[in-house]
């Protein structure tokens, strides 16, 4: 399963990051297992289903 994770980095909690994982893998209740070094140093805020591409975030303004 392909799933995008939101969060912040710990080093700069003020910005909201994504990245695109394939294959996740899933437990049998239903929850995500993320490699724990690519949990490090993060604050996992939300995890998406699939590749998605943050427009505009709070704070932010759509600069063209």
């Amino acid at each position: 399963m392909d799933i995008t994770v939101l969060y912040y980095d710990k080093k700069n909690p003020l910005e909201l990051q994504s990245m695109h994982m394939e294959a996740a893998d899933q437990q049998s209740g239903g929850r995500l297992v993320i490699d724990p070094q690519r949990k490090q140093d993060k604050i996992i805020l939300a995890i998406l289903e699939g590749e998605v591409s943050v427009l505009n975030a709070l704070g932010q303004r759509i600069i063209p």
